[in-house]
């Protein structure tokens, strides 16, 4: 009786607290959006101001029955002007019980020149959810051109090459009702003979990123691992 107390209170502790437990989940970084406006319009409206847009407009949507998280979702597309060129921006709408929000601090380029001989264009997807959470993903596919020099002398235009990359943004609401999101997390990209592929699985509010570099990506970091999300 006196053995079977012993083991269990002084080596069963010991041996769990040596045994490993699995790689520990690390926070992933998220941001608060800015808000709240009353109707998806407003936030048109706003963000035209903001971006001295031309004009803006809702892409993809999409929405579920809960009482409570990221209820509603929307991609804003608005024609901006950089450095006298015409191109697109685009920024991820959210709404909760509180109202409309939007994520205007981490727009995207999503179309239009970047260059003489650069261009980029994106594709969103309708945006769904995942064990509560909003799971909003788009690709983007970037044409990088250059300049060689003739054997006459003078410079002649490259074909362009496509760099093509997918991309995953994770938004909810916690408990303040505030809608907040992550940076977009590489999914995948292909530039030439590099390429690079990443799994995104979530359950109980752990995401788990996993996936073989081959490569890397040009226009992002792969992060890869066990990540906690805390939606406040």
């Amino acid at each position: 009786m006196l053995k079977a107390y012993w083991l269990a209170v002084h080596l069963l502790p010991a041996l769990s607290a040596s045994s490993p437990a699995g790689p520990r989940a690390q926070p992933l970084e998220i941001h608060r959006l800015a808000g709240p406006y009353p109707s998806l319009p407003a936030v048109a409206r706003r963000v035209k101001r903001d971006w001295d847009a031309s004009r803006c407009k809702s892409g993809p949507a999409g929405a579920r029955q809960a009482a409570s998280g990221a209820i509603e979702a929307a991609w804003l597309r608005c024609e901006v002007s950089v450095a006298g060129a015409r191109g697109t921006e685009c920024a991820l709408a959210v709404r909760s019980a509180k109202g409309w929000y939007v994520d205007g601090d981490h727009r995207l380029r999503c179309g239009g020149r970047l260059g003489a001989l650069s261009s980029v264009q994106a594709r969103f997807d309708r945006p769904n959810w995942n064990d509560g959470v909003l799971w909003a993903t788009f690709d983007v596919e970037t044409m990088e051109g250059e300049w060689s020099e003739r054997p006459e002398g003078g410079k002649a235009a490259v074909s362009p090459r496509p760099d093509k990359n997918r991309w995953l943004i994770l938004c909810s609401a916690g408990p303040s009702g505030v809608p907040s999101c992550s940076e977009a997390l590489v999914l995948g990209c292909s530039s030439g003979d590099s390429s690079a592929t990443v799994s995104a699985r979530l359950r109980r509010r752990r995401l788990v990123l996993t996936g073989k570099e081959e490569g890397g990506c040009d226009r992002g970091n792969i992060l890869l691992g066990t990540f906690r999300l805390d939606f406040r």
